[in-house]
């Protein structure tokens, strides 16, 4: 039986670390965020629910100083130093295919079919929910103690080419900043901009995502070829 929080409230500090003293901020502090706070991340915003637990949003997160340079590039000019001196960056896009990882998703009826030959329907479909899922990002970084800068001032079109070339149905929508941070004229926190370049595929079934490298750069995916790693990551 799912567990039950009917009447349970979170207490007030807990409120406040979430959404009344929680603000978007401008500079970081110098800590690393490890891939491990990145994982964590995840493995709490794919639990959030969706529309027909669509899960479209899709997630590069850029760590290395190129791939930070790379979407710096395509940012308006007071976004760029954000960027680049931020530990994680993270690209919020979505996928219009979304409808095909449905049957295992929501696997109790057809859902796959809602959608199908509907192309419009499911672009907006997946911009609805990639953006809660977005929201979600934010909120367990803020639940494990960093901080985020929500960033829209980037050219998405040339984003979305840039590192979504090899997967031409996928959509770049939002970008984020986390880290451990201290913002420029605001009090101190954790701050959360996400940067080593990874794509990650949503999954809220208890499902392990998997991983694969390339060029300085990490994929989460609900699926993966290749060999497993003992710990159910693919290399």
């Amino acid at each position: 039986m799912t567990k039950q929080f009917h009447g349970n409230t979170l207490s007030h500090e807990a409120l406040e670390q979430l959404f009344l003293e929680a603000r978007s901020y401008n500079g970081w502090l110098d800590k690393d965020v490890s891939e491990d706070q990145i994982r964590r991340i995840y493995d709490l915003l794919k639990m959030g629910p969706t529309s027909a637990n669509q899960q479209s949003a899709r997630f590069v997160w850029c760590r290395s100083d190129e791939a930070k340079e790379k979407l710096a590039s395509h940012a308006m000019e007071a976004n760029k130093k954000k960027i680049k001196t931020a530990p994680w960056c993270v690209i919020i896009g979505y996928d219009i295919d979304f409808h095909e990882e449905l049957p295992w998703l929501f696997p109790h009826t057809d859902a796959k079919s809602w959608f199908e030959g509907d192309v419009e329907g499911r672009i907006t479909q997946a911009k609805r929910n990639s953006a809660l899922q977005g929201a979600y990002l934010m909120l367990a970084a803020r639940a494990l103690g960093l901080d985020c800068g929500p960033m829209s001032g980037v050219d998405l079109d040339k984003v979305t080419e840039a590192f979504f070339a090899d997967q031409p149905q996928y959509r770049a929508a939002l970008q984020c900043g986390n880290a451990d941070a201290v913002c420029e004229g605001a009090k101190g926190g954790n701050r959360l901009h996400l940067t080593e370049h990874s794509r990650s595929t949503a999954q809220r079934r208890p499902v392990r995502s998997r991983c694969s490298r390339a060029s300085g750069c990490f994929r989460l995916h609900t699926k993966c070829s290749g060999a497993a790693t003992p710990n159910g990551w693919c290399r």
